[in-house]
């Protein structure tokens, strides 16, 4: 059964401190020259044809001054509610309730900036997956991708009462939401290759460059 997403929105997580990889990763370059963040722009725009807004989840305390290309005009910041004061990052989840609060109505599709192998086709076999009250990659090991994904209002309200009782963990609101998992295709599996640190990165450059 194929639903009917009315007030899909595109939203990139691009707010993390990247800690482990030690530099920020939506301003990491590709072969190509354009940045982890413009790759990911433009795999969205792509999806969203007829939309002329993307949205970027970002914290408050990221250096806004050089964080948007000039040709990323149509894009649209959602700062995180809360500023972050400590060495650590507040987590996908505080993007993903920005954006929800913003617009409680609408149902994301959200895509982390650290999925460079990411393609436009992955996303839009993510849109005729989707199932309510949301859907997310299976990665090869099994492993929920909630960062690629497509969450309603009603598993973004799971996610709101995990973060209150002080866990906010995406996997948990998965499970409690009853969320849908769709597997990579045969032979797509490096969809799913996200970074999180310098030999990551080293790989996926690698898969960029062949």
């Amino acid at each position: 059964m194929v639903y009917e997403l009315m007030d899909l929105k595109p939203l990139i997580l691009a707010g993390g401190r990247a800690t482990r990889m030690g530099e920020p990763k939506h301003m990491m370059q590709t072969p190509d020259g354009s940045t982890l963040l413009q790759r990911t722009f433009d795999l969205l725009g792509g999806v969203f044809q007829q939309t002329s807004t993307v949205y970027v989840s970002v914290a408050q305390e990221s250096v806004l001054g050089s964080f948007m290309p000039d040709n990323m005009a149509s894009a649209r910041l959602i700062l995180d509610e809360e500023k972050n004061t400590t060495s650590r990052s507040a987590g996908p989840a505080s993007g993903l309730l920005s954006a929800y609060h913003m617009d409680s109505t609408a149902t994301w599709m959200v895509v982390g900036c650290d999925y460079p192998l990411l393609t436009t086709h992955a996303l839009n076999c993510l849109r005729q997956a989707y199932e309510p009250p949301m859907t997310c990659f299976l990665n090869a090991d099994g492993v929920f991708e909630p960062l690629v994904a497509i969450w309603s209002p009603p598993a973004l309200r799971v996610l709101e009462a995990e973060v209150v009782t002080g866990k906010g963990s995406l996997t948990a609101a998965i499970k409690r939401c009853g969320g849908n998992t769709v597997p990579a295709p045969d032979g797509c599996e490096q969809w799913l290759f996200n970074v999180n640190n310098q030999e990551e990165w080293q790989r996926a450059l690698e898969f960029l460059k062949a």
